[in-house]
């Protein structure tokens, strides 16, 4: 799928402004037009959503057909209850996206012709602030990453973000991967290489200390060296 441009963006921006897309509590919601589409039981329901609406709000069921069963209706009923669905302007919203493997909520639109996706968390500091940044990251301040509140989003460099993932262990590095190689990639120099190497070697001990087993090679060396250069001093003196 393609990255949005600037053009797909406005388009998504009057989706919005039109009504056809909302944000409730951090999440992003897609209108019905008239009739609301449910599966229960591998069958397959459209009811007209001013119905829904009647019965949502007020309890009430009116219709002639019996197509329309009491399990369906309890069905709905809790999506509802979830905020699965909600209801804004006397029109019914679904919510929108699913989740990524990651954690991320997704979001996508078809313009043109063309298959647009990204996060929806981008989407909606993008509505809120005007400001897309295929540079730097929106971090989630709590670390949940399907709370989407305007709140709980900050947009910060990729180091920031790398050190944020390293300190949480969103991420678990490898002390081989501090290297050069790493560097060249974050282009680090200086005092952020420093940060960089020290915030990476913790992360790394974490991992061995808490998940492997204490004869493992070097144990000694990642329980005694509470930095990377007493780790590399301690290895190189004791590997001679």
């Amino acid at each position: 799928m393609a990255k949005f441009t600037s053009k797909a963006l406005k388009i998504v921006k009057d989706y919005f402004d039109e009504g056809k897309f909302i944000i409730q509590e951090g999440r992003i919601y897609k209108k019905y037009a008239n009739y609301y589409s449910i599966t229960v039981d591998g069958k397959g329901y459209s009811i007209m959503t001013k119905k829904i609406i009647k019965f949502l709000e007020d309890g009430i069921w009116i219709s002639r057909s019996r197509k329309v069963t009491s399990k369906v209706l309890s069905t709905i009923k809790e999506k509802y209850d979830n905020k699965e669905i909600i209801i804004r302007n006397n029109c019914i919203y679904k919510k929108y996206g699913g989740k990524h493997q990651r954690g991320y909520i997704h979001f996508w639109s078809t313009i043109e012709g063309i298959k647009y996706r990204t996060f929806a968390h981008k989407i909606i500091y993008f509505l809120h602030y005007g400001i897309w940044d295929d540079v730097n990251v929106i971090n989630h301040l709590d670390g949940n990453k399907e709370n989407n509140r305007i709140e709980n989003l900050e947009l910060i460099s990729q180091f920031e973000n790398v050190l944020y993932s390293l300190r949480n262990d969103e991420i678990i590095f490898y002390i081989d991967f501090i290297d050069d190689v790493t560097r060249a990639k974050y282009r680090l120099d200086g005092t952020l290489w420093k940060i960089f190497k020290e915030e990476a070697y913790s992360n790394a001990r974490r991992n061995v200390l808490n998940s492997y087993p204490h004869d493992i090679l070097d144990y000694e060396a990642w329980r005694n060296c509470n930095t990377f250069e007493e780790y590399e001093e301690y290895i190189n003196k004791n590997r001679k």
